[in-house]
């Protein structure tokens, strides 16, 4: 007579089964989520340093792509760094101020608290890769701007980038990137020499690393702007896991 599973066996083989897919699973999506924001923010960070490249080469640097003096945020010199840079991009939209290149939801930040609605700002300037990346720039003017990143990487402006543009989840720091236009290239936001001024108790104004107070699940400073150089030098997202990260101490939760 041949043996044979029974019915109950079976069920409770599946039931085990079940639990252990249920237990695994939602860490497995996780890591593989990650691994495809750390390599999608990579070959952003080459096709737009490699258009920023071409686009010095043929203009010169951003300090002399303007015809006239510009100031802070001036919208119709985001408009130009966007023309400029995108000349040298496989682009499927450009918007400008205008909507249609982003979702049109309200970003969160990964402390949970909004940043806003970059579909319908009017003071970025915004375009959409042909591979589904939501990119805007934000102008500093004629006058750069010093971001704590070093003399020689002075920014004239900063762009942002959802690296898969109209799905979620929306939250800076988590798909949402930034990176600093700077004379000699374009770097990502938060780097080990990147500081900001931090006001403490009595008054004092310190420089500070701007990783990770620019990069907390707990409290995000700003608009969460300081993750993108974590994850491309250090190839994870572990600032959503713990908080004891640091460039000088641990680069993962483990």
């Amino acid at each position: 007579m041949k043996k044979a599973f029974t019915l109950a066996e079976v069920l409770i083989t599946l039931g085990i089964i079940g639990v252990v897919a249920a237990l695994t699973m939602p860490s497995l999506i996780a890591k593989h989520n990650e691994k495809q924001t750390i390599t999608a923010l990579k070959k952003f960070y080459s096709s737009i340093s490699q258009a920023y490249g071409l686009a010095v080469i043929e203009n010169g640097t951003p300090d002399t792509w303007y015809n006239r003096e510009v100031s802070n945020g001036d919208i119709a010199a985001s408009n130009t760094m966007v023309d400029i840079i995108t000349k040298h991009m496989k682009i499927s939209k450009v918007c400008h101020k205008n909507k249609g290149c982003f979702p049109d939801v309200v970003y969160k930040k990964i402390d949970g608290k909004t940043v806003g609605n970059w579909n319908r700002s009017q003071i970025v300037s915004k375009f959409l890769t042909s591979d589904g990346m939501s990119v805007f720039f934000y102008t500093y003017g004629n006058k750069p701007a010093n971001n704590g990143q070093g003399i020689e990487k002075v920014s004239y402006g900063a762009l942002s980038v959802d690296i898969n543009g109209f799905k979620g989840p929306n939250t800076a720091g988590q798909d949402l990137f930034t990176f600093i236009i700077a004379k000699n290239g374009i770097y990502p936001h938060g780097t080990k020499t990147s500081l900001m001024d931090e006001k403490l108790d009595d008054g004092t104004i310190v420089r500070i690393n701007s990783f990770p107070r620019m990069c907390n699940r707990n409290d995000c400073y700003g608009n969460c702007e300081a993750c993108g150089a974590w994850v491309m030098y250090n190839e994870n997202l572990d600032y959503m896991r713990c908080d004891n990260l640091s460039w000088n101490g641990k680069h993962s939760c483990k």
